[in-house]
């Protein structure tokens, strides 16, 4: 915890970040290909024997680094091939890696993302490009933290981008005075377009994701360009993108994968709403045709818009 009070910390960690500045020192890095306005995320090959028919894909950090058995950080892949092959991809499929993960995951990667070259073993990965660690933007604890936050975030990107990974900012934000730093960051950056953003746990609450998205609109119209968010588990706002974003946002989402997993079928109901439906499977049976289904229905299901502000509407 960045506190004042604990001053031998505290003055580390302002050392540790080089300060609370809002700015980068050097360009970032960009995508410099067409993201796509749906992307699924998977996380292993999920009961599957066939590559997943997606050309773009999205997975999570937890799923590229983890702890050996005895305790060393790495990386778990050693190629774009065996990359692809142990996740069951498609030999060229397009990887986007989401760094949002509960605390514990990204300041396990802070602590360690600088030892034993994990960024560089990451770019050697051939991904299309990867989002910075959401660290979190508490609002019970002093502000002092969310500065440190801040500026991590900033010296992560600044480092993914060093070793050419292209690197999507994420736009942690709890009040009016993190998106005027977060304006004063793009401001200085006329090359960044694509931002992360995610509206699952705190901002998943519709009031709090309301002014999370407030703040990424107004964000956009004071820059007086176009940005083109990266925004996870933000179905439930397909409609609002649409009408502010035109089609300059990519959503990322995993629920296809997870409820394949669970055994639910995806259908589309008379009154144009998506339904899960329990499908049980016989033992051993593998999962690649429901897996194609549920993506293919999930997909059809965005480009009709078919959302309310909550998102699907799910039945057991």
């Amino acid at each position: 915890m960045a506190c004042p009070f604990r001053m031998l910390d505290f003055t580390e960690m302002i050392s540790e970040v080089g300060g609370w500045e809002p700015t980068l020192s050097q360009p970032l890095v960009t995508p410099n290909s067409v993201l796509p306005s749906y992307v699924p995320q998977v996380s292993h090959r999920g009961s599957r024997i066939l590559p997943l028919n997606c050309p773009v894909v999205a997975v999570p950090l937890s799923a590229i680094v983890s702890r050996d058995r005895h305790g060393k950080y790495r990386v778990k892949f050693s190629s774009p091939e065996n990359l692809r092959h142990s996740l069951l991809l498609q030999k060229d499929a397009k990887i986007i890696i989401t760094s949002v993960a509960p605390d514990r995951h990204v300041e396990d990667f802070w602590a360690e993302h600088q030892i034993g070259k994990v960024l560089l073993k990451i770019a050697e990965l051939d991904v299309m490009a990867m989002t910075a660690p959401n660290f979190s933007f508490m609002s019970d604890v002093p502000r002092t933290n969310a500065l440190y936050n801040f500026a991590r975030i900033l010296r992560i990107a600044e480092r993914m981008s060093e070793v050419g990974i292209a690197t999507i900012l994420h736009l942690n934000a709890s009040n009016s005075r993190d998106w005027e730093r977060w304006f004063q960051v793009l401001k200085q950056q006329p090359g960044i377009s694509h931002v992360c953003l995610e509206f699952q746990t705190g901002t998943g609450q519709t009031t709090i994701g309301d002014a999370y998205y407030h703040g990424l609109y107004t964000l956009q119209q004071k820059l007086g360009r176009q940005l083109h968010p990266v925004v996870l588990a933000g179905m439930g706002r397909v409609q609002a993108f649409k009408l502010h974003f035109k089609d300059s946002f990519t959503i990322i989402d995993s629920m296809p994968f997870i409820k394949t997993l669970k055994r639910r079928s995806l259908i589309i109901a008379a009154s144009g709403k998506g339904i899960w439906r329990r499908k049980l499977t016989p033992p051993g049976q593998y999962l690649d045709a429901e897996m194609a289904s549920n993506l293919r229905t999930y997909e059809r299901l965005y480009q009709l818009g078919a959302h309310d502000h909550e998102g699907l509407l799910f039945a057991a």
